[in-house]
């Protein structure tokens, strides 16, 4: 570390964030970041104008007030810097960045989208600290981004600087690095670390959890077709494949809209089944659970030539990405198999009748439900990502994982209609999903899993309901 850096000052340096533009507008700054605008009002030309000189090079604060009454020759600039700098950071305009002279930028406080930003006090006890467990790092342009799901900010270290906060060799870093990482709540003290609050949350799972629900936190959220101009949208519709495809019994509607329980009646009776009996599950009963649930009932594209889909449940941007793959064991008129569902067809395809990974399929089932049996249907339920991900940024997974639950309701209702049981089961094997399936995980992966069956009536219920 150089006795430069070791010995610089906290001091707020100040540069305008890569995704972020400022612009000269007759009544102020207008501010333009990824899908969005804001104009920030300000009176003074002088003023507006020193602010705007941070877009040539980083600066102090301090250096815009100086511009600022050289400018304007007038001392009431001071408060009305002070008031403009603080109105840019509430939007998240500056990242405040430490500098080593002849080596570029060492630290950097940022953060995405339109949040705030601002470099606090060091703390007295900054140095007793500890790194987060909640702490993310990712490589990011020969820098390392550290990040955690407690607070939107981010700091960018240099990889020398990164490696001193895993040691623990706090007393090695620079004052103005040490308020970053505080500032982030990536510096925290053990008492907090030991703490139910800490210790509940899986490191990821809280990043995941910041990243997906702060809709202003990330440059580019929402259905922004960021990926239009680079590649093309992925067709809904999937050709058969070489082994064929089972077409299913299209079931009468007609018949089901007058015989079918009430709503009320089939809530009440919903619950969760894992004993099955033997021989029993049809074809048709599998077809007419499908169709009923599953089922592509239009498909056309959208302005942007994405392939938008009419299914018995809602999605967002009926984009409808969510694919069901069907174990069948135990299917009068079904040959035992791995299929794919084709709700535009309503059929199965055929993708294999590999015994091996069925049984392992089955196995990870088992293990799940406590069966002592294969269960005579497993649904395995993918995300196909390059569909979803296309249209939508900030946000697809955690779309998704909507999508899923309202798939595991709509199953259970018109299953307890057509006298199929089913279980829903929260984890899956995304290895074994890629075995099964033949898809690359990265453009479609596991997301859900089911069992279905004819239930078993000597099956206790965990609730003691009749």
């Amino acid at each position: 570390m150089s006795s430069t850096l070791q010995a610089r000052p906290v001091t707020t340096v100040l540069a305008v964030r890569p995704t972020i533009s400022l612009s000269p507008h007759p009544e102020g700054i207008t501010v333009t970041g990824v899908g969005w605008e804001q104009l920030v009002a300000v009176s003074s030309p002088g003023v507006r104008d020193a602010v705007l000189s941070v877009r040539e090079s980083p600066m102090p604060s301090s250096e815009i007030l100086r511009r600022a009454l050289e400018a304007s020759g007038d001392l009431s600039a001071a408060v009305l810097v002070q008031s403009v700098v603080k109105r840019l950071s509430v939007l998240g305009v500056f990242e405040h960045v430490l500098f080593e002279p002849g080596n570029g930028a060492v630290a950097r406080l940022m953060t995405a989208g339109a949040m705030p930003v601002g470099l606090s006090a060091l703390p007295p006890d900054a140095r007793l600290r500890v790194l987060s467990p909640m702490a993310v790092a990712t490589v990011r342009a020969g820098e390392v981004v550290v990040e955690s799901g407690v607070s939107h900010l981010q700091v960018a270290l240099r990889p020398d600087l990164f490696a001193l906060v895993v040691a623990g060799d706090l007393d090695a870093l620079p004052d103005p690095v040490l308020a970053m990482l505080c500032t982030a709540r990536l510096l925290v003290t053990p008492e907090e670390t030991a703490s139910r609050r800490f210790r509940q949350w899986d490191a990821t799972d809280l990043w995941f959890h910041r990243k997906a629900n702060e809709s202003r936190g990330a440059d580019g959220y929402g259905g922004t077709y960021h990926l239009a101009d680079d590649f093309k949208p992925v067709p809904y519709a999937r050709p058969v494949p070489p082994g064929g495809s089972l077409a299913l019994p299209v079931p009468d509607l007609a018949q089901a809209r007058a015989a079918d329980p009430p709503l009320a009646e089939v809530m009440e009776r919903r619950r969760s089944h894992r004993r099955f009996l033997a021989g029993r599950t049809s074809q048709e009963q599998l077809g007419a659970l499908l169709y009923r649930a599953l089922r592509a009932r239009q498909i056309h594209p959208d302005d942007r030539g994405l392939d938008v889909v009419d299914r018995p449940y809602p999605s967002g941007g009926s984009v409808h990405e969510i694919e069901t793959y069907v174990v069948v064991n135990d299917v009068t008129g079904i040959e035992a198999g791995i299929y794919r569902y084709a709700p535009d067809r309503h059929a199965l395809d055929v993708l294999q009748q590999n015994d091996a990974i069925r049984a392992r399929v089955n196995a990870d089932v088992m293990i799940t439900t406590r069966g002592e049996q294969p269960p005579p249907v497993v649904l395995l339920f993918g995300a196909r990502f390059d569909r979803l991900m296309w249209k939508y940024q900030g946000m697809p997974y955690a779309l998704l994982t909507k999508h899923v639950g309202v798939v595991y309701q709509t199953i259970y209702v018109n299953a307890e209609a057509e006298g199929l049981g089913v279980c829903g089961i929260g984890g899956t094997s995304a290895s074994l999903f890629a075995q099964a399936t033949g898809e690359h995980p990265m453009d479609e992966g596991a997301v859900g899993m089911m069992v279905l069956g004819v239930p078993d009536p000597s099956e206790r219920d965990a609730w003691g309901r009749p």
